[in-house]
């Protein structure tokens, strides 16, 4: 019986090892078969149903494909195809993952394309980063609409001209119907009109949108601002505990602290409450030596509700020098805000 069993072992191990060899072998071979139906435009169908194998072949043949669009920068191929790679590859990543293969090599080689190709179409882009500022491309992403004929690459930078009018009126960088956001609508809408309606239907991912008036835009950020504002104000209210207990009552101290509080946020909503949650003073020491006394306290202001205060915590010491404690000082901002019922 475990000789039965044993070899029983045995062949499943061979098997599962066959077919991770031929798995790890696809890992590290991006090459495509010429008789692959990619060469013509078409891209290997990936469904639940795939295996492991048709999965790595699938994910290879689109990384081929677009180093190759790289190497020969085709743009046309590339704006048609950026957004349909980047869906295929999420539909073969989830199918991946639920298998848990490990394919970090075919996963980095699509990454490390799909970043070159990206690269390539966006070359010459100034607006990078976090704190972008998203006018400046659009003559760039308008001039590049109107350098090509293909329809699809015209789609491609049409799209992102537009989104980055909407983005500069979304995040408050453009507050008026300006001349020069005027005149960008106007060539963006001129673009969008030579763009094929069945091409601007069925742009990858989702249909290309209009060209929208100041208006029209400041009226969904409007609308986007104030649900994000509702969504605060239920949180605020939901969450909001009571006053915190008080460990001692010292006026002199608590008119020290909302001093230095004003002194490092003189902007502050009003301070109503200072509460000082320590019994007593802690000291610190070295060896047998007091370096100095702490307490911790809350500092409550009126928040921006009117029926919410607003408290954050504060350490305060007071250094020892020799004889005695010198002046109060803040000594650390905690974690601990949150909102306070009246």
């Amino acid at each position: 019986m475990k000789k039965v069993l044993f070899i029983t072992l045995a062949l499943f191990c061979l098997g599962f090892a066959n077919a991770q060899g031929k798995v790890d072998a696809l890992l590290q071979n991006n090459n495509i078969d010429s008789n692959n139906n990619s060469q013509n435009g078409e891209l290997p169908i990936v469904d639940e149903s795939s295996t492991p194998i048709e999965l790595m072949q699938a994910l290879n043949t689109v990384t081929q494909k677009i180093k190759t669009a790289v190497a020969n920068k085709d743009i046309s191929y590339l704006a048609s195809e950026e957004f349909i790679t980047s869906t295929y590859y999420q539909k073969i990543a989830k199918k991946v993952d639920k298998e848990n293969i490990i394919t970090f090599d075919a996963q980095n080689a699509y990454k490390a394309a799909r970043k070159s190709a990206i690269e390539l179409l966006t070359e010459g882009v100034k607006c990078k980063g976090f704190d972008c500022q998203y006018m400046i491309d659009i003559p760039w992403a308008i001039a590049k609409a109107n350098a090509y004929n293909d329809p699809m690459v015209k789609a491609y930078y049409y799209n992102f001209g537009n989104e980055h009018l909407e983005l500069a009126v979304s995040n408050g960088q453009v507050k008026s119907a300006t001349p020069e956001f005027e005149s960008y609508r106007k060539q963006l809408q001129d673009i969008f009109g030579k763009i094929p309606a069945e091409v601007a239907n069925t742009y990858p991912n989702h249909q290309l949108e209009t060209v929208r008036t100041f208006d029209e835009m400041l009226k969904e950020k409007q609308e986007v601002d104030a649900a994000y504002e509702a969504e605060k104000a239920k949180k605020a209210h939901d969450n909001a505990k009571s006053m915190p207990i008080a460990g001692m009552k010292n006026s002199t101290l608590e008119a020290q602290i909302k001093a230095i509080y004003m002194r490092m946020y003189p902007t502050s909503k009003p301070v109503v409450k200072v509460v000082i949650t320590s019994g007593d003073w802690t000291i610190d020491y070295n060896l047998t030596r007091p370096i100095r006394r702490r307490i911790n306290a809350y500092v409550v202001c009126q928040s921006k509700y009117d029926d919410l205060y607003y408290t954050c915590d504060y350490g305060f010491a007071q250094e020892y020098n020799g004889s005695g404690y010198g002046t109060l000082h803040l000594f650390g901002v905690g974690l601990d805000s949150f909102y306070i019922k009246k």
